[in-house]
């Protein structure tokens, strides 16, 4: 009989708030990273950091919003390897329901986060009829896009109105991607916002940082062989898929 998951008071707030820029981190996109970067090279002072967080009555129209985000099959990869070392919010939950066997292998592990009845194992917020209609990765993101997301994310399931649907409420004004990281944080600074970044610290951060946060297991050590598996990590994640065109 599985243990009662523990809930634990989620944080609200912008992520990494500089005032005319905030940075909204999906989890496992090199968060770490680009807060580093913007520390080392945009002009604007720091106002506060809450990791993973969203944005709720502090929405500012006047700010500008960005989010980093990351193909589906390396999200479930990484947060599998950050299980592995025993770190993260999803895997105390499931050591606390005594469900550690879903790591025996990334397919598996992969395969119970994809079953909307394990939803609850996963997010306080994130429940089965979420589930029914997207998966992990993409509610993650859902999260990030929104002001206020839980309320507005409660009233579309109730309505019976697809969640995909709330995406033109989206605050996010730019889209970083994990494949491209340095490019496109050197494309943010230098041509797309530069009036917020002294340039000159942005290309010495980028030319010389290490990589941020790695797990022990490397990404390339992973894959997901069955076709019917990685079709249906296709299927639940097409909210997410929207930003690789």
């Amino acid at each position: 009989m599985a243990n009662a998951i523990p809930r634990v008071a989620l944080r609200v707030g912008p992520m990494h708030d500089f005032g005319k820029i905030v940075y909204l981190d999906l989890q496992k996109t090199g968060s770490n990273f680009v807060s580093q970067f913007l520390r080392a090279a945009c002009i604007h002072p720091e106002r506060g950091l809450q990791k993973h967080s969203w944005v709720d009555a502090d929405y500012r129209e006047d700010s500008i919003y960005f989010i980093t985000v990351r193909q589906p099959v390396m999200l479930y990869s990484s947060l599998y390897r950050f299980g592995l070392d025993q770190r993260g919010g999803v895997y105390v939950n499931l050591r606390v329901a005594g469900m550690l066997s879903v790591y025996s292998s990334f397919e598996t592990f992969t395969d119970f986060l994809l079953d909307p009845a394990n939803a609850v194992f996963l997010h306080p917020h994130y429940d089965r009829r979420i589930a029914e209609e997207m998966g992990f990765m993409s509610f993650r993101f859902l999260l990030l896009n929104l002001q206020a997301p839980v309320g507005r994310i409660g009233r579309c399931v109730e309505q019976g109105q697809p969640l995909s649907s709330l995406m033109q409420q989206s605050i996010i004004n730019h889209v970083l991607k994990n494949e491209s990281l340095n490019f496109d944080l050197l494309r943010l600074s230098t041509e797309t916002l530069p009036e917020h970044f002294d340039r000159d610290r942005a290309r010495a951060f980028l030319a010389a940082a290490p990589r941020a946060n790695p797990s022990k297991m490397a990404a390339d050590a992973l894959r997901i062989e069955s076709r019917e598996l990685l079709d249906r990590v296709a299927a639940r994640e097409q909210l997410l898929m929207t930003c690789y065109p």
